[in-house]
């Protein structure tokens, strides 16, 4: 059975600091042979070659996808940073470059940034990786992300799928891999992947997620509620996961532990969601019930534009407040904007009562999901 990278590190985590190109090359060799019975010389050599001669660039590089892995928006701001000084030590560690790129693609769903800046921006540090080195797998990951971010599935497919087969013991690129799945709700495929992945690395924190969102996409809200709150077992500082939980927790209309749920993301992310938003909202539910609830929820974001994900949520409470022509403007304007978040709009089960209103195939349409 192979073994994970979880293991692999901590069995060597005492070697001399010099030695850690050595142990990156031994964790990415037991992956490989876990996929493939053998290996080509030039998967061998790959794997043999050190990302960079620059011990401090290697350092700051591990700092930051261990900071990308906290999923909070001070994380991925951090995790930029790490990369940047990685890359400032080393300008020719095209990983760093492509693990920047994965940062930059990620950053609008957790922050304020503009998402075609972001995306810009997470294209240039990948293009900047296969210049330096035209066979790693780990851009075209990150590209195949920031195509997803603008809704270009085809070419995030495309880009994934080669990632994989440069990469196939990335993790990173499968969890990508999963999601496109599932955002054409190919669930069945998603899961696999995604529990193919889990296997290679049982404790990340992203793909616990991404499995449990797929669950949820699929109607298994069960199933959705059980890798959530597994995963909180090993991941109890995950504000990402309670967000996640709370919103299949509103889904299900129990919403004094969706409260709870909220109240617990927004102690260790209260700039994605400010701890007095879910005081607004437990007082709002106190006082008038589901209704109470979401009619605060609106209030909460209308009086706060610079949180993350404003329009969709919105168009969320909106939606659960049976004000449907309402939900749709905001809808369509934040497809027009751009939002991270705004294709949850089409994908969240969460929005089903939208689907009546005569403009909804349109806005499907722009998503291009068919």
């Amino acid at each position: 059975e192979a073994e994970t990278d979880a293991h692999l590190w901590a069995e060597t985590y005492d070697r001399n600091l010099e030695d850690i190109f050595a142990i990156q090359s031994e964790v990415a060799e037991r992956i490989a042979r876990s996929l493939r019975s053998t290996l080509t010389p030039a998967e061998r050599s790959r794997i043999e070659s050190r990302p960079t001669e620059s011990v401090e660039a290697y350092q700051w590089f591990l700092k930051g996808r261990q900071l990308m892995a906290k999923r909070t928006s001070e994380s991925i701001r951090r995790a930029i940073e790490a990369f940047d000084r990685a890359v400032g030590s080393d300008p020719r560690f095209a990983l760093a470059w492509a693990h920047r790129a994965e940062a930059f693609a990620l950053l609008p769903f957790y922050t304020g940034r503009d998402l075609v800046d972001s995306v810009a921006e997470a294209r240039r540090s990948a293009r900047r990786a296969l210049e330096i080195d035209p066979d790693l797998g780990e851009p075209h990951a990150a590209l195949g992300l920031a195509a997803r971010n603008l809704w270009e599935w085809d070419e995030a497919e495309r880009e994934l799928r080669r990632a994989l087969e440069l990469a196939p013991g990335y993790v990173t690129a499968r969890h990508w891999y999963g999601l496109i799945l599932n955002d054409r709700g190919r669930y069945h495929e998603a899961i696999v992947e995604l529990e193919g992945a889990l296997e290679l690395d049982p404790l990340s924190l992203p793909l616990h997620m991404a499995l449990g969102a797929t669950h949820y996409r699929a109607g298994r809200y069960h199933e959705a509620e059980r890798v959530f709150r597994r995963t909180l077992e090993f991941e109890p500082h995950a504000a990402a996961l309670y967000f996640n939980l709370a919103g299949l927790l509103l889904l299900l209309e129990r919403y004094d532990e969706a409260i709870e749920a909220m109240e617990a993301g927004a102690r260790f992310d209260p700039e994605k969601v400010p701890p007095a938003l879910v005081e607004e909202v437990r007082l709002g539910y106190e006082a008038g019930g589901a209704t109470g609830f979401w009619e605060a929820y609106l209030e909460g974001h209308r009086t706060r534009p610079d949180l993350t994900g404003r329009g969709d949520e919105m168009a969320l409470a909106l939606t659960r407040l049976g004000r449907l022509d309402e939900a749709m403007e905001i809808a369509e304007r934040a497809f027009d904007e751009r939002e991270p978040h705004a294709y949850w709009i089409v994908q969240d089960p969460r929005y089903a009562p939208l689907r009546s209103h005569p403009r909804y195939p349109a806005l499907r349409e722009r998503l291009g999901l068919g």
